[in-house]
């Protein structure tokens, strides 16, 4: 009788080496950012928000997430074809590393999506918008019990998640994981885009609305990741899965780095304008700065003007808007005006 062949070297595929690869390059960009963001705070003297702590949260969720996938490649052979080599215990290895990786991903996306919506939350204070991120957050927190619950009750016992050969029953994964991705996506997309109708009703400058849009413009990179993960977990061949669940896994390395990273950058410009050139933070155009932020010069509507630092009390009511309340307010706003009033905060320097 012949012997079984010894099992493949852990990194002997391009596929298995990429995985590594692409998970570890991206936990270090990840992290470089949720440093800038607290290096930031640090800058403006400012205490850590919730948004701040719940992005560490999900910095750590997202780092025990990238090491099951780490250790799937090393223990479990995962991007090689099923039939070239894994032995049944590494196979094992990989689904019972593969279904607690599950947790972790449910949970540091989740982390990561109340972060953003806690920042936003933050930023635009007008009772449509709040309530609006608020049923993004609503829907976020039970992506996140969803996730945990299919995952725990997905297969009886749940044992058989990574024994195959025990009896019992298990619900077909790939529509679930479908599923819970394109869920997830549609929160994200949802997110990113309610800013961008917010931020032009402001009565600010134009290249102040421009250069904050560009900002949460930001998060198409996150909703392009999304999207190249739900098309990957939609490939996957359960026959073959430890050859074919690693494209999966290699998005799912990089989804939740690019969000963290959008998120972070929303808050770095207090860093940004620490260490790039003088001359590559602000453009001018004649006597007139195009800069556009917190130091922009506001002429308000009684009359006086000076530089707004910090929180500035402003009306981001539209025009429309701002026209119903002329009989109680100064006449119509001017050009690049900005109404005070006191309800009505939105803090600048969080989102440029």
């Amino acid at each position: 009788m012949e012997a079984l062949p010894p099992p493949p070297a852990p990194f002997s595929t391009e596929r298995a080496r990429a995985t590594v690869a692409v998970s570890v390059i991206f936990v270090v960009l990840a992290t470089l950012a949720v440093i800038a963001r607290f290096w930031s705070r640090r800058l403006k003297r400012t205490k850590p928000a919730l948004d701040d702590w719940l992005i560490i949260a999900g910095l750590v969720f997202y780092y025990l997430c990238a090491v099951q996938t780490i250790l799937q490649v090393c223990l479990g052979r995962l991007g090689h074809h099923i039939n070239d080599g894994p032995t049944p215990d590494q196979i094992i290895v990989m689904g019972k590393l593969g279904t607690y990786g599950q947790y972790a991903y449910a949970l540091a996306m989740g982390f990561i999506r109340w972060s953003i919506c806690s920042l936003l939350y933050r930023i635009f204070i007008t009772k449509t918008f709040r309530r609006a991120i608020f049923a993004c957050n609503v829907l976020n927190i039970l992506w996140i019990v969803f996730s945990i619950f299919i995952v725990s009750f997905r297969c009886t016992p749940f044992s058989k998640n990574w024994n195959i050969t025990e009896p019992g029953t298990c619900l077909a994964q790939v529509p679930i994981v479908s599923t819970i991705a394109a869920w997830g996506l549609a929160i994200e997309v949802t997110i990113w885009c309610l800013p961008i109708p917010a931020t032009w009703a402001l009565q600010i400058p134009r290249s102040a609305k421009i250069a904050i849009s560009l900002i949460f413009g930001l998060g198409i990179f996150d909703i392009g990741v999304g999207v190249g993960r739900l098309v990957t977990v939609l490939q996957v061949d359960e026959r073959d899965f430890t050859w074919t669940e690693a494209p999966a896994l290699q998005w799912l390395a990089i989804e939740p780095s690019i969000a963290i990273i959008v998120c972070c950058a929303c808050v770095c410009r207090p860093l940004m304008e620490k260490i790039l050139p003088r001359r590559w933070r602000h453009t001018s155009s004649g006597s007139k700065s195009t800069r556009s932020t917190a130091d922009d010069h506001i002429r308000l509507v009684d009359g006086t003007s000076g530089i707004g630092h910090g929180t500035t009390r402003v009306d981001i009511r539209s025009e429309s808007e701002s026209a119903g309340a002329s009989q109680t307010e100064p006449e119509g706003p001017q050009k690049n005006a900005v109404h005070v009033r006191k309800d009505i905060i939105i803090n600048a320097d969080n989102i440029v």
